[in-house]
């Protein structure tokens, strides 16, 4: 790569950056939803770490099936 212009660089890095996959590191999210909101205004959708599933579930919220996502 010494030999290419910054511009071409630029866009190689990119290039490898785009094609590479998602980062490992990034937590996993759940998105979830409720019919009603629990305060006037309230959130009824939410997108949730899925180590916090279990408590939001058993706070009214349910996960929104896959083929919805």
């Amino acid at each position: 790569m010494a030999d290419l212009t910054k511009e071409k660089r630029a866009a190689a890095m990119q290039q490898s950056a785009d094609s590479s996959p998602a980062t490992v590191n990034e937590p996993a999210q759940v998105d979830m939803y409720r019919d009603a909101p629990i305060h006037p205004e309230g959130p009824v959708c939410a997108s949730v770490h899925e180590d916090e599933v279990e408590r939001w579930a058993a706070q009214g919220w349910l996960v929104v099936p896959e083929a919805e996502a």
